[in-house]
């Protein structure tokens, strides 16, 4: 017991508060060189110059390609207008060639001697001798002339009646003249 009575026999100590940390003294800050100040400065303004030139670069670049757009849609117009114009073309050829094979003709003609009575009247019995070479019973001279006649007989009818109608209207004429009235037309 004489070991632990010893130890029990000592008063205890109050405990002492531990060393409060000793802050390290600042260390004295070098001052900063002028290219340590100047660069953050030099690299935001070259940040924003880039960023200034890829403005001034996309707004280029977009209208290069809006002006490249109107002149490929100039071009497909114009294209399809010259396909236009070239079928147009065709059709002047078709035109010239055949106003040329009518001038030769009338130039063939002009040539030509007048037709005289008697040539008018041998192809009138050429026509007759081949009408009835291929219709023995001339059913269809025979048509012709029926034809003939009912045309006749229409403009017959149509010329009484517009000799009626003159007669009407310069009658109505006489009469609004007479009265002092304006002519009805």
């Amino acid at each position: 017991m004489s070991e632990i009575a010893i130890i029990e026999a000592e008063p205890e100590r109050p405990a002492e508060p531990a060393p409060a940390p000793v802050a390290a003294a600042p260390a004295r800050a070098e001052p900063q060189s002028r290219l340590g100040r100047w660069l953050p400065i030099v690299a935001v303004t070259l940040a924003a110059l880039a960023s200034f030139l890829s403005v001034v670069g996309l707004t280029v670049a977009s209208r290069t390609i809006a002006n490249a757009s109107l002149v490929v849609a100039d071009a497909r117009e114009r294209q399809a207008q010259l396909a236009q114009v070239g079928a147009l073309i065709g059709e002047v050829e078709e035109l010239r060639a055949r106003e040329r094979a009518v001038l030769d003709r009338l130039e063939s003609l002009r040539s030509a001697r007048p037709a005289t009575p008697d040539d008018v009247a041998r192809a009138m019995d050429d026509l007759k001798h081949d009408l009835a070479k291929h219709e023995p019973e001339n059913a269809k001279l025979a048509l012709l002339r029926s034809g003939q006649s009912e045309l006749a007989e229409r403009i017959g009818q149509i010329s009484l009646k517009l000799e009626r109608i003159e007669q009407k209207l310069s009658a109505t004429r006489q009469a609004s003249s007479a009265t002092g009235r304006a002519p009805i037309s």
